[in-house]
């Protein structure tokens, strides 16, 4: 069954939401660089945000 919930006006499905903290797509040893794009890729993909979706934030 698909989970509908209701925020702020905004009515989402919840059972594909990602939460995803932009923090992780800095370099570790410098916070003001991204990480490589590669790398970037890898990490979303194993949050479960594949490259065919939409990000909205």
């Amino acid at each position: 069954m698909t989970s509908w919930s209701t925020t702020h006006g905004l009515t989402m499905n919840s059972s594909v939401t990602v939460g995803f903290h932009w923090a992780r797509l800095m370099d570790e040893k410098n916070t003001h660089l991204f990480k490589p794009l590669a790398e970037v890729k890898k990490d979303l993909e194993a949050a479960g945000i594949p490259p065919d979706k939409t990000i909205i934030y």
